[in-house]
């Protein structure tokens, strides 16, 4: 599996463990470190949600999974 496609394949793992009206999308800012933008929709319940922390270590488990070397996470709520 390529870089891509193992960062790819996080983000969607992470959107479908997501209730219904929130998506996931996973980027890499700078080598090693992601940004995980976590997008509400009016049906969402954003307050639901694991802390942020707690999101973050998922995230970095899911990349390392696939080989993808990750060092940080950061999340974002919108």
């Amino acid at each position: 599996m390529t870089r891509d496609a193992g960062v790819r394949a996080a983000q969607e793992e992470l959107t479908a463990m997501l209730d219904d009206g929130l998506e996931a999308a996973l980027e890499e800012e700078s080598p090693g470190r992601f940004r995980l933008t976590i997008t509400a929709d009016e049906t969402a319940c954003v307050e639901c949600l694991v802390p942020d922390n707690v999101l973050e270590v998922i995230t970095l488990d899911k990349l390392h999974r696939r080989d993808v070397a990750a060092e940080a996470v950061s999340v974002v709520r919108v």
